[in-house]
């Protein structure tokens, strides 16, 4: 339950942000709007290990609210400072699924994936010896500076924008293709497209209709999501970006379910 209403409460309360910030809200309003979300997920999560310790006896998670309460206080000194942390950091998450998912069923694979981890350093290495120095981005059209804002150009005025567009669409570049390609394939024990093979399509015809037809739907929600891009981005981010959150939130409990 607690699981549950987090998920849809931070996520409803981050889409509610910006109608509570009116356009003459000052950096200040911002900033305490902001802190008080990021301060409400860090309980969140300190109260969704606390839960599973007291049901593992194998995890102790007796340094859950020190770490906690260290965390809220740097959100409140830097609180912009941790959502974009929070952008960069959180693809992550899908580097440790899938490190669970190929030791219950491709043990073998893991050492090789964990050569490729030590890769990850270098790409940003690389990417930030290219491209720190840069020139910035050109483009003032809405489409560009959506991108540098969520990107953090606004925040780390030091670096080139190149660099952080870059760094941050190839970490999402890795979640998504985690999550889209590197994870359904590992299960994969026979063509994608084989219903049949489906467990839920084995129960009956019309169980087999419905994942067909749950099938399309995810279809034609992408088809609309990309026609949306390019009719008004601005607006579709903005969805999307709730969408996605909610996606991130929902990775957490199944990630505590693993430990």
């Amino acid at each position: 339950m607690l699981s549950f209403v987090g998920i849809l409460g931070l996520t409803l309360a981050f889409a509610l942000i910006p109608s509570y910030l009116r356009a003459g809200s000052d950096t200040r309003d911002h900033a305490t709007a902001y802190a008080i979300w990021n301060t409400s997920f860090l309980l969140w999560i300190a109260a969704l290990i606390q839960m599973r310790g007291n049901t593992n006896p194998r995890f102790d998670a007796g340094w859950v609210w020190p770490l906690a309460m260290l965390l809220i206080a740097f959100n409140w000194l830097m609180p912009f400072g941790f959502s974009m942390a929070i952008v960069y950091l959180h693809p992550c998450m899908a580097l440790v699924l899938l490190d669970r998912e190929l030791k219950k069923s491709r043990p073998n694979w893991r050492p090789a994936y964990h050569a490729l981890l030590l890769l990850m350093p270098v790409y940003v290495a690389v990417l930030w010896f290219r491209l720190h120095d840069s020139p910035a981005l050109l483009g003032t059209d809405p489409l560009t500076t959506a991108i540098t804002n969520h990107a953090g150009d606004w925040f780390f005025t030091g670096v080139s924008n190149h660099f952080l567009v870059a760094l941050h669409t190839f970490l999402e570049m890795v979640h998504y293709g985690i999550w889209v390609l590197v994870i359904p394939l590992i299960g994969l024990r026979s063509l994608p497209w084989r219903l049949e093979t489906i467990p839920a399509a084995r129960r009956s015809i019309r169980w087999k209709r419905g994942v067909a037809t749950l099938l399309l739907v995810g279809l034609g929600i992408v088809l609309l999501l990309w026609t949306c891009f390019l009719v008004d981005y601005g607006t579709t981010r903005y969805i999307y970006f709730l969408a996605a959150l909610l996606h991130v939130l929902a990775e957490i409990p199944f990630l505590l379910r693993l430990v």
